[in-house]
């Protein structure tokens, strides 16, 4: 019965101030109105899915537990969706200081992990006989849950008649959104290339950040070149680069474009950051790729024959970006 894992309460009680002093930014909130959820019982895996809208490192969440002084919980971060067997990205033991109602702040920081709109990752937690509870919200159907992503309970699919929610409330380190920056080089055919982006760079995920450079020659080879040594603008073949050395390449890309004999500029560089910096599109990419925090420069090279050696190549403008 429902009534073995959660109760409902119309009033919970005023909450423990938030003492601590989380310096990221509120991203996700799913409220603690109305419902309370067994947290004392091993045999009980609780999972709520959270979907991060920020770009940046996960701080860490709050959580409103219930029980005496002394109570625990233990509590799991993983990656991706519920229901979520993956490897634990972050585990810690939470016990309660007060009686009552607690809001304890989870400080996650330290595991680096990377969020961004389109990643989820789910709170898992579960008990340890000590008597610690949850508290969260219930709408019933046909209404509509006050947190989109579901609650799950041990396995696939959403617990009970899926109104249930735990209540959190996350918090992001933000980083600075990616920028474009240094001048490229007019290619011979008069087209200047032009670098976009799509996606969220990530220091953990295994795609979703792709970086291309449009306007350049149609099936040319070419290169993502990349430094974490900061911005430059040194002259270079006939054009500008704009990574401070020293410089690391890509595996080999190809522009593509209108199929031959045209020439012309409809080509395209394109290479998914995430997942050549997780090994996944081979070569040899640079363990920086990995480290959280790390501040990245990126540039398009290629081949143009329209021009005489040794300037025969393409060079887009730069484009830096933090890793979460």
């Amino acid at each position: 019965m429902l009534q073995r894992f959660i109760s409902l309460a119309l009033a919970l009680g005023s909450a423990t101030a938030l003492a601590f002093g989380q310096t990221g930014t509120l991203d996700q909130t799913s409220p603690w109105t109305n419902a309370n959820y067994n947290g004392a019982a091993p045999s009980l895996t609780w999972q709520q899915e959270v979907r991060p809208a920020l770009n940046g490192i996960l701080e860490g969440f709050s959580l409103q537990l219930t029980g005496n002084a002394g109570a625990q919980v233990d509590v799991t971060v993983r990656v991706g969706p519920g229901w979520n067997t993956g490897p634990a990205a972050f585990n810690a033991l939470l016990t309660k200081q007060t009686s009552g109602n607690e809001v304890v702040f989870v400080d996650c920081s330290s595991a680096g992990i990377g969020v961004g709109s389109g990643s989820s990752f789910v709170i898992e937690l579960v008990g340890n006989n000590t008597g610690c509870g949850m508290n969260g919200s219930y709408v019933a159907p046909p209404g509509t849950p006050l947190y989109a992503p579901l609650l799950y309970l041990g396995g696939p699919g959403c617990f009970a008649d899926c109104g249930w929610r735990i209540g959190f409330e996350s918090y992001v380190l933000t980083v600075p959104a990616p920028v474009a920056y240094c001048t490229p080089k007019t290619n011979s055919l008069g087209c200047v290339p032009a670098v976009a982006f799509t996606g969220s760079p990530s220091a953990t995920a295994a795609s979703g950040f792709s970086v291309s450079a449009s306007q350049v020659r149609n099936n040319r080879a070419g290169l993502c070149l990349y430094s974490a040594s900061g911005r430059a603008a040194v002259p270079f073949t006939g054009g500008t680069l704009c990574l401070a050395t020293p410089v690391r390449r890509s595996i080999p890309l190809q522009s593509g474009g209108n199929p031959q004999p045209a020439n012309d500029c409809s080509g395209i560089y394109s290479i998914d950051l995430n997942a050549f910096g997780r090994g996944a599109l081979g070569g040899h990419p640079a363990p920086f790729l990995s480290a959280p925090g790390t501040v990245v420069q990126a540039q398009f090279w290629g081949t143009d024959p329209g021009f005489p050696a040794p300037n025969s190549t393409t060079l887009s403008e730069g484009i830096e970006f933090t890793l979460p």
